[in-house]
């Protein structure tokens, strides 16, 4: 497996071939012995393959590239130039803007449909506030069973400054890649197949509670800052977790805000715990 951003191979393998990434450019003298899985926003595809590929893309260009299998290929836009030979069968999503030379060799052509699913604005609606509904209940359930959390949690932050949080979202940036790395180890060494198990639900656990935790401290700094005679701390704490449900639900900056929480939310907890620990 090959994962990363801006990837260029130029290699020969008798083996199969998984790559993922933004942009993966294949060197004219790649050659892959066997079955080719690849997956990235934009794929310059050159070079020799022996057997079958599925290739998932936005931008798709193939050039320069022999395929003695077949290829199935979902893009947002795919390339064939003359210099493409396909002498199994090559299969195309019926969605994908095509630019396919008259002179690329390709033995049998398909199109295959894609069924694109359209909601109501009705069904979109309910949709979200079912979501947020979700989120207010975590809370409140979350609240009831470890009643000390969030007041923990505030303490530890409401007089922070702009450091403190850029300090957060470091650990929890730490924590995020040495977790799932902890958990394939114990679940792929066997011995602590039930512990990578437990850790695995933890960070999932913690994806959908950052959000908890950053709507929490909204509520209790940001607007119990600028509206100090509203005492309902339910309907504040609601309010919190509104406001951070509509910034990650919002087109442009949603996923920045929802992975900075994310991280943040993170960070919080990786102190909370390491101090438990220490006090043990």
């Amino acid at each position: 497996f090959i994962g990363g951003v801006d990837i260029y191979l130029n290699m020969a393998t008798n083996k199969d071939l998984f790559v993922a990434g933004n942009k993966i450019i294949f060197d004219i003298d790649s050659s892959v012995g066997r079955d080719a899985y690849i997956n990235a926003n934009q794929v310059y595809l050159r070079g020799n393959f022996a057997r079958d590929i599925n290739l998932n893309g936005g931008n798709v260009i193939l050039e320069n590239v022999v395929i003695n299998g077949n290829i199935k290929i979902s893009a947002s836009h795919l390339t064939i130039e003359d210099s493409v030979k396909v002498l199994g069968k090559i299969e195309i999503n019926d969605t994908a803007d095509l630019d396919i030379s008259p002179n690329a060799n390709l033995a049998q052509v398909e199109y295959y449909k894609v069924s694109i699913v359209t909601r109501s604005a009705l069904a979109v609606i309910k949709e979200k506030i079912f979501a947020l509904m979700s989120l207010i209940i975590l809370f409140v359930v979350t609240n009831a069973v470890f009643p000390k959390l969030f007041t923990t949690i505030l303490e530890k932050v409401k007089d922070a400054k702009f450091n403190a949080y850029v300090s957060l979202f470091g650990i929890g940036f730490i924590t995020m890649i040495i977790i799932p790395i902890l958990a394939v180890i114990s679940i792929v060494s066997g011995i602590g197949f039930a512990i990578g198990l437990l850790i695995s639900l933890l960070f999932v656990i913690t994806l959908t509670m950052s959000k908890v935790i950053m709507g929490y401290l909204i509520a209790q700094i940001s607007i119990k800052n600028q509206f100090p005679k509203l005492d309902n701390e339910l309907l504040l704490n609601i309010l919190g977790l509104t406001i951070i449900f509509i910034l990650t639900d919002l087109p442009i900056i949603g996923d920045t805000v929802s992975f900075g929480s994310f991280l943040i939310g993170l960070g919080i907890l990786t102190k909370l715990i390491i101090k438990s620990k220490k006090e043990i």
